[in-house]
């Protein structure tokens, strides 16, 4: 069996990173992000976010499962207050409104898994589970009593996955369907405790 290392993210794993982000907003990221900035991809603004030393999708927010040499697995997490003070000026029109529908509703207080996913040539293999344990233990270190995360409402293993492991749903945030969406129903906010 591969030795698999965890461990906070560096500059350097912002190209891996990207990729799963990607994963697992599941075409939300290039609706919001694609030619934002005209020229730019939204895996270009991705990799410059996850490169940058501050804002909420910088490494430091980030933990990655490394097998080999390669990233296989990453999630972000970030104090969901920090939401509020997020720049959204370039921002407009229908991509403003679908953010502000998902922003308004939030565990305030709560730290946010805003990101997770695992390369599927290594899913269920526990890879998840320790990235989020990972997540769990940087929550408490802060102080924050919960963890919060949105899931897609339809997304039935990723509902499983997270209501095996603690988290309830309180509510939900009512995301309008589109074209490039890949799912209805808009996502349910779940959180937990942390101990």
């Amino acid at each position: 069996m591969q030795k698999i290392e965890y461990r906070i993210a560096n500059p350097r794993d912002g190209k891996s990173i990207v990729d799963y982000f990607l994963m697992a907003s599941e075409g939300f990221l290039e609706f919001l992000l694609d030619n934002l900035i005209p020229g730019f991809s939204s895996k270009q603004l991705l990799a410059q976010a996850i490169a940058s030393p501050d804002g909420l999708r910088s490494h430091k927010n980030c933990y990655v499962a490394e097998c080999d040499g390669k990233i296989i697995g990453a999630i972000n997490i970030f104090p969901v207050d920090a939401l509020q003070e997020e720049d959204l000026s370039l921002f407009h029109g229908e991509r403003l409104a679908y953010i502000s529908d998902f922003r308004e509703v939030q565990d305030w207080g709560s730290m946010l898994l805003s990101t997770i996913a695992v390369d599927p040539h290594y899913q269920n293999q526990g890879i998840g589970t320790q990235l989020l344990d990972r997540a769990i233990e940087h929550t408490h270190r802060n102080g924050i009593e919960r963890i919060s995360l949105h899931v897609w409402a339809d997304n039935a293993i990723a509902l499983k996955f997270f209501t095996n492991r603690e988290f309830k749903a309180m509510g939900g945030a009512d995301i309008l369907p589109h074209p490039r969406l890949n799912h209805n129903g808009g996502t349910i906010l779940m959180n937990r405790f942390v101990r």
